[in-house]
């Protein structure tokens, strides 16, 4: 960076930032710019059986021993398609966020 380096947004620690740099005379990049990258919600596609129903959170996983299991949360925005209960198979849409998986949807198979 020097004094011409243009600072984009706010970024801090821990996020994720595009840089657009020269290489000076001494072959040391040199930050033109620095800015905060947009990190769009990234969509899964889950398919399992539904181990425990809570009110703000649900696990769901494979059966015994074939993997790991999610502990996805719901909220009002989570569409419940087929009234699936515990033991029925699902398939769940989830957005990945800081805060772990939320649910978009959850669908009896």
């Amino acid at each position: 960076m020097n004094a011409q380096t243009k600072i984009l947004g706010s970024p801090k620690i821990g996020d994720t930032v595009d840089v657009l740099a020269n290489i000076d005379s001494a072959h040391n990049y040199v930050a033109i710019s620095i800015a905060v990258s947009p990190q769009l919600p990234i969509q899964i596609h889950l398919s399992g059986v539904v181990k425990s129903i809570g009110a703000t959170s649900w696990v769901i996983g494979p059966a015994a021993g074939l993997g790991p299991d999610f502990l996805v949360q719901v909220n009002t925005q989570t569409q419940i398609i087929g009234s699936p209960k515990v033991g029925d198979h699902v398939d769940v849409i989830v957005r990945q966020t800081s805060a772990g998986y939320v649910a978009i949807s959850i669908t009896k198979q």
